[in-house]
């Protein structure tokens, strides 16, 4: 079956959770960018979403409310409403 761009292909090899927290995405250099929910999570990765994931770069920064350490990211896909960003380590 074909996947458009807002329907990403479920390609894996974790199961990711259902949650719902919240998070902020910042520039590496820890200026701002958006406020977002994170909805899907695994080790490797989640899904976030904000009206605002069209503003993330590549790369950058996420601190979710509940961890104490922000992780450095990069975006795996996006749509005008979502994202999934793969984990690269601590920042």
């Amino acid at each position: 079956m074909a996947h458009s761009v807002y329907e990403p292909e479920q390609r894996r090899a974790l199961i990711r959770q259902n949650v719902a927290f919240w998070a902020k995405a910042s520039e590496m250099d820890g200026y701002p960018i958006i406020r977002c929910m994170i909805r899907e999570v695994s080790r490797e990765g989640c899904e976030i979403v904000s009206s605002r994931v069209g503003e993330l770069p590549e790369e950058f920064s996420l601190e979710i409310d509940r961890l104490a350490k922000p992780f450095r990211c990069r975006i795996a896909w996006r749509s005008p409403w979502a994202a999934g960003v793969r984990f690269l380590g601590s920042t």
